[in-house]
């Protein structure tokens, strides 16, 4: 169980994608705005840049990683939403289930699949997926 020291800065920081600008973490109010902010930057590569697989988005989401890590965060996210690689998926506003799994791997992957309940990073990335395409 993690305690305030030893919690991974993207949790601290309710950043759990570990999203920077300038190389240095973003903060964000809560792990839902964190969630959010990383499912408009996954909706973005999606709609404006015309990447639709996994394989792409995260060819996207890490340039600076090596092609081994590379291919091990596809590979994770791929098989926690249930899709292949190089599959199409569906646009968030239409299909939340692979988008809610995506984020909650890329924030296992951030900061160490044991540092959080995956059910409750489930639930905030939910929440966010919800203030972002859920009518009020």
């Amino acid at each position: 169980m993690n305690t305030p020291n030893n919690t991974p800065a993207g949790f601290r920081l309710n950043n759990p994608c570990n999203l920077r600008k300038d190389g240095q973490l973003l903060r964000y109010t809560s792990m839902t705005d964190g969630f959010r902010a990383a499912l408009q930057r996954l909706e973005h590569f999606h709609r404006r840049d015309g990447l639709h697989s996994v394989k792409a988005m995260i060819t996207r989401w890490t340039p600076d990683a090596t092609e081994q890590h590379r291919k091990y965060l596809v590979r994770l996210v791929s098989a926690a939403a249930s899709v292949r690689p190089g599959a199409y998926v569906q646009d968030p506003a239409i299909c939340p289930s692979p988008w809610v799994d995506i984020l909650v791997a890329l924030a296992q992957a951030e900061n160490g699949v044991e540092t959080h309940d995956p059910k409750l990073l489930r639930s905030w990335a939910r929440e966010a997926w919800e203030r972002m395409y859920s009518p009020l």
